[in-house]
């Protein structure tokens, strides 16, 4: 194990992350050859992040190919955001795979805005304070361009007329001591926290809890929010449900080498939100270390579907001469991303509403029976 390794939901700790150790502790699989092949084989292709194993876990994704190649769920996607600030780059992985899901399999894709989280687990922000940045971030998320007719928020304050009834069916199935072990909670942590990982389940089992059975959610998400997402598997377990498949990305480096770029640290981080010249001058003074890939080299794995390979080998060849390369390609593509998502957030600022599911996607009485 690598020392001072520690990664929860709301924490990553060391200089390096430990991903064979997190595949044992969370009890996932790598994603391997046979699994991209056939995502290649029923969905047509393999977006670029599964190919270049910035996607590298997974829960059940295997048996979700396997029914979706028989026709026998109807898919949908999950994933979410926990507004605490404005999106970073690094916030852009589950996101870009979920939109590339939805479009491929045709399918709803539900976004979940955790303020209740936020607001329990920072002592520093008020619940003003979150609930305005649920709003800019929701803003934000919309101008990724998802599939309008398809895309809709669960808000969490603002959903919980529905989302607190219905999460009780997954409470009643779970036991403390199963959301204490998996979270790294104690008696000291938050009540609020605790619940909060029955919440950010119940999305990943509502169609097919409360809708119709042949429902089944495929969820991209970041591999520290694993324990969060557990009560959904154990909730299927004990109900006869499909469990919902769990898509694990690994981190994205800080700007600075940090083994995760984090809204909590804003030296470490891009955001979307930010002004140009201040990103592209962090780029610049981004570190070339010779021991491990720079953190620009991240970026345009992530970013760059088009020229990464050309770039990597470049820096594979000579490390000073490709890490200026990759400087100026990371550049060209955050600005222009930045650039493009200003304008299109600005079209959803005052549009936000019209996406929040304030009603259930399900029918009210199917909670009760």
């Amino acid at each position: 194990m690598i020392p001072g390794f520690r990664v929860t939901p709301w924490e990553v700790k060391g200089e390096k992350i430990d991903y064979e150790r997190l595949l044992c502790d969370l009890r996932i699989k790598r994603i391997d050859f046979e699994l991209r092949s056939a995502i290649r084989e029923v969905l047509g292709e393999e977006h670029h992040l599964l190919e270049r194993g910035v996607f590298f876990a997974h829960s059940s994704l295997d048996s979700f190919i396997e029914d979706l190649r028989k026709k026998r769920i109807r898919p949908y996607v999950f994933t979410g955001r926990g507004p605490s600030g404005p999106l970073h780059i690094g916030n852009l992985v589950p996101l870009m795979l979920a939109k590339w899901l939805q479009e491929r399999l045709r399918a709803p894709l539900y976004l979940q805005v955790s303020d209740d989280e936020k607001y329990c687990l920072r002592p520093d922000l008020s619940f003003g304070e979150v609930r305005r940045w649920a709003r800019d971030n929701i803003a934000e998320l919309l101008a990724l361009g998802f599939d309008e007719e398809r895309t809709r928020v669960v808000w969490d304050t603002e959903c919980s007329s529905w989302l607190y009834p219905a999460s009780l069916m997954i409470a009643k199935r779970v036991r403390i001591s199963e959301l204490k072990d998996s979270t790294k909670l104690d008696d000291d942590s938050n009540p609020g926290i605790l619940y909060y990982s029955l919440l950010q389940s119940l999305p990943a089992l509502m169609l097919p809890l409360f809708a119709d059975g042949s429902f089944r959610c495929v969820v991209p998400m970041a591999v520290d929010q694993h324990p969060l997402m557990l009560p959904s598997l154990l909730a299927a377990r004990r109900m006869g449900l499909r469990e919902p498949a769990l898509v694990h990305s690994v981190f994205i480096p800080g700007i600075r080498g940090e083994p995760k770029m984090g809204t909590s640290n804003p030296k470490s981080a891009i955001f979307l939100s930010e002004p140009l010249e201040s990103a592209l001058m962090k780029l610049e003074s981004s570190p070339c270390p010779s021991s491990e890939l720079p953190p620009v080299i991240h970026y345009l794995r992530v970013l760059d579907s088009r020229s990464y390979g050309s770039v990597l080998s470049s820096y594979l060849e000579s490390r000073e001469e490709g890490c200026k390369l990759a400087k100026i390609r990371a550049k060209e593509l955050i600005a222009h991303l930045l650039e493009e998502h200003a304008k299109r957030k600005r079209e959803f600022l005052d549009r936000v509403d019209e996406f929040v599911l304030r009603e259930p996607p399900f029918p009210r009485g199917a909670v009760d029976s």
